[in-house]
């Protein structure tokens, strides 16, 4: 394994391959934020005031399993994936975005609010339902 790395690597340098072309790439100045960027962002920012989000809890499986839902986060303006992505990571839970709505397994009604609040939604939209 380590002779075929070996040898493809030599291939590269013989092929007259260089290691600061890698450099260069990284470089480069970034890019001019560009108009719709700027108006999407701008959105973003309104939508969070304006939305309301309802946190609940659901029961499933006679009972015994707990599915933290919520509704209310529009699918335009965020993407449902990354951000039930995020969620599952900072709560260590399995979920799922399907229906407009997100669900994730186990009771999280408060630790979602907070981790909303700190993505910068305003505490007075999100609502969590008790029981």
């Amino acid at each position: 394994m380590r002779a075929k790395r070996y040898k493809a690597f030599a291939s590269l340098i013989r092929s007259g391959w260089r290691g600061d072309m890698f450099l260069r790439l990284q470089e480069t100045e970034p890019q001019p934020r560009v108009m719709s960027d700027i108006l999407e962002d701008l959105l973003k920012g309104i939508y969070k005031e304006s939305s309301l989000i309802k946190i609940r809890l659901e029961k499933r499986r006679g009972g015994t399993r707990y599915v933290t839902v919520i509704e209310g986060v529009d699918n335009k303006i965020f993407n449902h994936k990354e951000l039930i992505s995020k969620l599952k990571t900072r709560l260590a839970c399995g979920g799922t975005a399907k229906d407009g709505r997100l669900e994730l397994q186990g009771d999280h009604r408060h630790k979602v609010r907070e981790i909303l609040v700190e993505m910068g939604f305003p505490p007075s939209n999100i609502i969590v339902e008790e029981e």
